[in-house]
C-alpha cells in the first residue's frame, strides 16, 4: 500500500513538472469558456457568505484556476498548497502578470497529507479543483480536511470524474469530434511554438479515474453529520460546444461537491 501511495505521489510530481508551463493550453476542459463560466458561478455562491478576510486553504492550487478568481474577488488570506514546484511557479507568474495583490498569499510545496499532518490551523473555506483523483487515498484526506474546518466552514470540490457513463452513438460521435478537434488544435499550437509534445503517463497520477473514479457516496458519508451537502453532476469535454451538447443530452461525467456546516 505504501509503495502504491509513493508511486501516485511521485507520478504526480513528474507529470505536473512536465506540463506546468503548458497546463492551461493542454487542459482546455478546465479553461474553455463554458467551464470557466460554470466554475465562476459556483465559486461565487460559496464565497458570498464569507468576508474577504476569512482564512482560505486551496489544496492543489496548480496554475491558479481558483486562486485568481479569489484574488479578483478581494480575498486576502489564502494558503496555496501544491505538490508541484513548477505549478506553483506558474501561479506566481500569473499573479504578477495580472497585477493581483499577493502580499497575503502563502505558497507551500507539499503533498496534501504531509501538509495536513503538520499544519495546526483552522480554515473557513477549503477549495479543491481537479485534485481528489490525484490523491492516494482521497477518503482519508477528506476526513483530515474535515477536522481543520471552522465552525462555519465549507469545503468546495469541483472538476472530479464520475465512473464512465454509458455512451449512446450520438455521444460517441460528439466525443470523437471533440477529441479530433483538440488534436488538430494541439498540433497547431506545437507548430507555432505555443506547445510542445509531452509524453505523459497518467496511469498513477490520475489514479482515481475510469473504473476507480471518485465515489460520491463515500464523500457524502464523510460529511453527512452536521453538514449541508450539495452535489451537481455535469459534463466535461475539451470544447464548450461539446459540453453544451452533452449537457442537453444529460451526459454527466464529472461533479462538484459543496459541504458547509449547518
Amino acid at each position: 500500500m505504501l509503495n502504491l501511495q509513493r508511486k501516485i505521489l511521485n507520478s504526480n510530481i513528474e507529470e505536473h513538472m512536465k506540463e506546468a508551463k503548458y497546463y492551461d493550453r493542454i487542459h482546455i476542459e478546465l479553461y474553455n469558456r463554458y467551464e470557466q463560466n460554470r466554475i465562476t458561478s459556483s465559486l461565487n455562491k460559496v464565497i458570498q457568505n464569507f468576508n474577504i478576510n476569512c482564512k482560505i486553504l486551496e489544496i492543489g492550487s496548480g496554475t491558479g484556476n481558483l486562486t485568481i478568481k479569489l484574488l479578483e474577488n478581494g480575498f486576502k488570506n489564502i494558503i496555496c498548497v501544491d505538490i508541484s514546484k513548477e505549478m506553483i511557479d506558474e501561479l506566481k507568474k500569473k499573479i504578477r502578470n495580472n497585477n493581483n495583490n499577493n502580499n497575503n498569499i502563502k505558497f507551500i510545496i507539499s503533498d496534501v497529507d504531509s501538509f495536513l499532518e503538520n499544519d495546526k490551523s483552522k480554515y473557513d473555506i477549503v477549495f479543491m479543483s481537479s485534485v481528489l483523483h490525484h490523491l492516494p487515498n482521497y477518503g482519508t484526506t477528506l476526513k483530515n480536511i474535515k477536522k481543520i474546518l471552522n465552525d462555519n466552514g465549507c469545503i468546495y470540490i469541483t472538476h472530479e470524474p464520475l465512473p464512465p457513463p454509458k455512451k449512446s452513438m450520438l455521444i460517441k460521435i460528439l466525443s470523437k469530434l471533440d477529441f479530433y478537434t483538440y488534436a488538430v488544435r494541439y498540433l497547431f499550437f506545437i507548430s507555432i511554438g505555443k506547445l510542445r509534445f509531452i509524453n505523459r503517463n497518467c496511469e498513477y497520477s490520475d489514479y482515481h479515474t475510469g473504473d476507480r473514479a471518485i465515489d460520491i457516496l463515500q464523500l457524502k458519508e464523510i460529511f453527512r453529520n452536521d453538514y449541508n451537502i450539495e452535489i451537481k453532476k455535469y459534463p466535461i469535454a475539451k470544447f464548450g460546444f461539446t459540453v453544451y451538447a452533452l449537457n442537453k443530452l444529460k451526459y454527466f461525467n464529472s461533479f462538484e461537491f459543496v459541504s458547509c456546516r449547518k
